[in-house]
């Protein structure tokens, strides 16, 4: 059994919910940039895959098909559940290769998780709530804020998966990483709030944050969630790196990110 998630609090929340339900699984980390090479590695037999929080893009649909073709074929059980929008022809491709896909909003995918597999227990309401608090950029909880800078640190995500799964959301080795990560990006939070922050204007009046983390990426959350407060910016584009990586922020008031997308 294998558990692909992305690697966001709410991925690892969606995760999590997954993990305490089955009991047991592998566990890997994906983006919609790298889902079809993670899908690549998996080799063709039986057993239950599922893809949480992870949307596709439209550039990399057929090499996805393929993949899944390849393992539903071998005998793999496929559930993908996201709650991002999907390109219409990307839902009627990938239907054909998983066998429960569930694209629908949400708050968040733990959210939408929970809901599929009627998660109705105590730790995955707590897990689902993190994961809303993470996911709309609210980040009102303590927990959620401490989870954003501990997985910061790749080697940690796992950690903080099983941890959660297991229902301890205290765990004095999590709130230690926490804090460490957090003092170590400081300075580098003042430095690029310093050199690789442009605030413009869009022509409807609303004001955005430009921040240029190439090419080794950054806390580009964090830094979104410090102007959105500091600037009251509508919203932050974050590029992370050379090859296209990037995120979209909202900030005060009700910015429509899925039309921005779409446009440019």
């Amino acid at each position: 059994m294998i558990i692909i998630t992305h690697k966001d609090v709410d991925g690892i929340a969606s995760g999590a919910i997954v993990l305490r339900i089955v009991g047991d699984a592998r566990v890997k980390f994906a983006s919609p940039r790298s889902i079809a090479k993670v899908l690549s590695r998996i080799p063709e037999d039986s057993g239950e895959i599922y893809i949480l929080d992870i949307a596709v893009n439209s550039s990399t649909l057929h090499e996805i098909a393929r993949e899944l073709s390849r393992l539903k074929r071998s005998g793999r059980r496929i559930t993908w559940i996201d709650h991002h929008p999907w390109p219409e022809e990307a839902v009627k491709t990938l239907q054909r290769y998983v066998d429960r896909l569930v694209v629908e909003p949400s708050p968040s995918a733990a959210s939408l998780v929970k809901k599929v597999f009627s998660a109705n227990d105590e730790v995955c309401e707590m897990i689902a709530k993190i994961g809303d608090d993470a996911d709309t950029g609210r980040y009102e909880m303590e927990l959620s804020n401490q989870y954003y800078w501990v997985i910061r640190e790749p080697g940690r995500r796992l950690y903080l998966l099983k941890a959660l799964a297991a229902g301890n959301f205290e765990d004095e080795r999590v709130k230690r990483w926490a804090k460490e990560q957090k003092q170590r990006d400081r300075s580098l939070l003042e430095r690029i709030m310093r050199e690789a922050v442009e605030v413009r204007l869009t022509k409807s009046g609303k004001k955005y944050a430009l921040i240029d983390l190439r090419p080794k990426g950054g806390p580009g959350t964090a830094i979104a969630r410090i102007l959105a407060r500091r600037d009251e910016i509508d919203f932050s584009l974050v590029f992370y790196s050379c090859d296209g990586g990037f995120g979209l922020y909202r900030g005060r008031g009700n910015v429509k990110l899925k039309e921005i997308c779409e446009k440019y």
